[in-house]
């Protein structure tokens, strides 16, 4: 992988490793984040989102089976961790790219059963 945040980066080069050639790509998975060519920290973002998203959508759909409790401890132990995962190193994303944590954010705990139990463990 080249990084560089040109727009057009030059490619016409080859890596050679012992005997064979490493091949260029735009993207790679590295202990869990999606690095990228070009510096950015979209495809990271939008995979993380989906996978937190199908896991807060679970969340969502059983919740009327469950105490408010057993919802937060379901999200916070399976959803979240997801879109926290390597913030530190992408919190200099582009606004857009952290709404798309935020909105998934604000879904989960759009319920009234999940909001109420937020706001009491803020102000613990």
């Amino acid at each position: 992988m080249l990084f560089s945040k040109k727009p057009k980066p030059d490619k016409n080069f080859q890596i050679k490793l012992d005997s064979g050639i490493i091949q260029l790509s735009d993207h790679h998975k590295h202990l869990g984040l999606w690095l990228s060519s070009d510096a950015t920290w979209t495809k990271h973002i939008k995979e993380s989102a989906l996978k937190a998203r199908k896991r807060s959508g679970w969340v969502q759909k059983h919740e009327y089976r469950m105490d408010r409790r057993s919802i937060e401890l379901i999200y916070l132990t399976f959803a979240r961790p997801l879109l926290e995962y390597g913030s530190v190193l992408f919190d200099s994303a582009t606004s857009e790219n952290l709404d798309i944590l935020n909105e998934i954010e604000k879904e989960a705990l759009g319920s009234p059963s999940c909001y109420i139990v937020r706001l009491i463990n803020i102000d613990n």
